[in-house]
């Protein structure tokens, strides 16, 4: 049996839990958006799901209509299993405890108790500990061990909040196991969690708020960490007299007679903060200015290492500085500000992520407040948002967008929405309750929602971040209504026009009701196929690549050197040449990147006429206004602020590539540069 339970991997849990929690039958997509993970792992995780109820003797998963659904005998079976063999805990998992123990937890970490805990070598668990260190330096943390105390943490209170928050997350299932499963590891005691999660439910009710159990035992252990580690707050008169007038304060007060008034205070503000209350936080002037002025230097660094132009560049400086106001508040409370769509934002907004992590960098000397990665990821929802102006078109469907709660990343789905549909109005984002104050003033045409409830307009359910399947079954769900988009399939839109021809009405809206509910429980009507990007090596095999062996001295005559194979693909006109000379002369040497890298490029509107990209290697090295060990001279067209992201994202993993450099600036001829840069998009 072991051999079974070691394929038990924290993601087929996830998707097991998933299954014994259902009372229908679910369709992979239904998996995919409960458990919370990507289908290629769903295939991974079903595929072992069937090995141990086939060493169990218990049946098969799999349905005749190609869905899921457990047996009562199958749920007792797996439920008694999970009891009676205990849990084996993943490397990832034992590293997630190690820092959240350290770092709080009601008894001392020590080396024999983690091996006993875990049920490991002792070997394994000292590797545990190294890797634990390792990832607690990187937010200037220190893993400390004492004879008196055991294993600690030691550093800066936000950051251990923050990072006690990040790891948590992924050790709730294991802390409170809702399958039947006795976890070994704890943290706290469990009738004191149980208790503050029974009381923090009676308070969400009453404010009317929508969180998941998951959020509300991280709130729950985020409050025993506070209790157990005393901090000194940078806390206003103003802030706590607003707070204390507040029907949260007053609640928690109420409910929590038995914390400290600092504590409560502090609840009080995480739940301001999930009820998108932003009153509380008074002005600061001097602190204003500066984070007014953070914001703008950020879209700065940003337009020029992206090498894009925004359009509604004040609007967007306003957005980042009201999300910087609200960090900077939070850190003064120690309140960590973690973002739920971390890791979906890193994956699947790589290149974004890491231009905005780059421009970042300007910012490390002056913010005021701790900038980690997970602040990072929410600037970079604030730049997805605004990379894009939507299109504005006659015929558009009315569309509401509901979500548990209304955050940055209901933001970027609505802006995701927006770009890939030309012709969608989002009228506004609402959160399920609110719903009913539009379904009979205000002309809706349907709904897009992260989350399932009852209602009675048509309904689409997607994930925060669209999924192809998800953009498919919007496609098909405008199609049903008779509404025009970009994506259409005109097979389909045939084929309903004939079932529309020989059946009455009421029964083609029955039709079109049943083809709905199929949409939302994961089929589809169209396929939209996935985006191709051009990588550097790409772009670099069509336009050139240059070897300048000698010194150069004369920049303006490097820059137009290196235009010319764009000038002779028509990619760009003259005066793009002309614009980018001309900026440089206004505005200095803005487009060196870093001291061996340098990207020459102008607006869109200067000359461009497709997407573009030159490189000439300076063995000796180019002085740019100064600048003398510029070996990298990169010539950039783009004909708007998304095409060449990618390419983008390949020349910033070279400039942090030294071996890749050394090979590029040793090439003798344009194949060998190319067979350099091969490696580096794996061609």
């Amino acid at each position: 049996m072991n051999q079974y339970e070691i394929s038990l991997t924290k993601s087929t849990r996830k998707v097991l839990k998933f299954l014994l929690e259902e009372t229908e039958n679910s369709g992979l997509e239904q998996i995919v958006q409960g458990a919370g993970i990507s289908k290629r792992s769903v295939y991974y995780d079903l595929n072992h799901i069937r090995h141990l109820l086939k060493a169990l003797d218990a049946g098969s998963l799999d349905r005749e209509d190609g869905t899921y659904l457990l047996t009562s005998r199958q749920r007792q079976v797996l439920k008694e299993y999970l009891r009676t063999e205990g849990r084996s805990f993943e490397k990832s998992d034992r590293i997630a405890y190690i820092i959240c123990a350290a770092i709080c937890s009601s008894r001392e970490v020590r080396l024999e108790t983690l091996i006993s805990d875990f049920g490991v070598s002792r070997n394994a668990v000292l590797y545990d500990l190294a890797e634990a260190k390792r990832i607690l330096s990187d937010y200037q943390l220190s893993l400390v061990n004492t004879k008196k105390r055991g294993y600690y943490v030691s550093g800066d209170v936000f950051r251990q909040r923050s990072v006690f928050l990040l790891y948590v997350t992924e050790l709730l299932d294991l802390l409170n196991p809702s399958d039947g499963g006795n976890s070994r590891l704890t943290l706290f005691d469990a009738e004191t969690v149980d208790s503050y999660l029974h009381i923090l439910h009676q308070i969400v009710e009453e404010l009317h708020l929508t969180l998941e159990k998951g959020s509300m035992l991280e709130l729950v252990y985020l409050i025993l960490v506070v209790r157990n580690t005393p901090a000194v707050y940078k806390i206003q008169l103003l802030d706590i007299e607003y707070v204390r007038g507040t029907k949260e304060f007053h609640l928690v007060d109420r409910f929590f007679q038995e914390i400290k008034m600092h504590e409560k205070l502090y609840l009080a503000i995480c739940l301001l903060g999930y009820g998108n209350n932003r009153l509380y936080m008074h002005e600061n002037p001097k602190e204003e200015l500066k984070l007014q002025d953070c914001a703008n230097k950020l879209v700065e660094a940003f337009e020029r290492i992206a090498c894009v132009d925004f359009e509604r560049r004040d609007e967007l400086i306003a957005s980042l500085y009201l999300h910087m106001k609200l960090s900077y508040f939070n850190y003064c409370y120690l309140v960590p500000n973690n973002n739920p769509l971390f890791k979906e934002i890193q994956e699947d907004y790589g290149e974004l992520y890491r231009m905005t992590k780059a421009s970042c960098e300007v910012l490390k000397e002056e913010l005021p407040y701790l900038l980690d990665e997970n602040e990072v990821s929410y600037l970079t929802i604030h730049f997805g948002v605004y990379m894009h102006k939507a299109k504005k078109e006659a015929s558009r469907a009315r569309v509401l967008i509901t979500c548990l709660n209304i955050t940055t990343s209901s933001l970027l789905l609505k802006s995701e929405i927006e770009q890939q549909f030309d012709n969608i109005e989002i009228v506004d984002m609402v959160r399920p309750q609110d719903i009913t104050r539009y379904t009979a003033g205000k002309q809706i045409d349907f709904i897009i929602s992260t989350v399932p409830f009852d209602c009675s307009l048509p309904m689409i359910l997607v994930h925060p971040i669209l999924t192809q399947e998800d953009k498919a079954n919007i496609v098909s769900l405008m199609m049903l209504l008779n509404i025009s988009s970009k994506s259409d399939n005109q097979q389909v839109k045939a084929l309903l026009k004939i079932v529309r021809n020989h059946v009455d009405e009421e029964t083609y809206q029955m039709i079109c009701h049943d083809l709905n509910s199929y949409l939302n429980s994961g089929g589809a009507l169209v396929t939209i196929p996935e985006q191709k990007y051009m990588t550097l090596y790409d772009i670099l095999a069509k336009c050139g690549i240059m070897i300048e062996p000698h010194t150069y001295g004369d920049w303006e005559k490097a820059v137009r050197e290196a235009a010319l194979p764009l000038l002779d693909q028509e990619c760009i006109r003259e005066e793009y040449i002309d614009a980018m000379i001309s900026m440089a002369h206004d505005n200095g040497p803005w487009f060196v990147i870093n001291d061996e890298m340098a990207i020459a490029h102008a607006h869109a509107e200067n000359g461009v006429d497709a997407l573009g990209l030159t490189l000439t290697i300076f063995q000796e090295g180019l002085n740019i206004m100064g600048k003398s060990s510029i070996h990298f001279l990169f010539v950039l067209a783009t004909p708007n602020n998304q095409e060449h992201l990618h390419i983008l994202q390949d020349i910033m993993e070279l400039s942090g590539n030294i071996s890749m450099q050394k090979d590029l600036l040793a090439a003798q001829c344009e194949e060998d540069a190319l067979f350099a840069l091969s490696k580096l998009t794996d061609k």
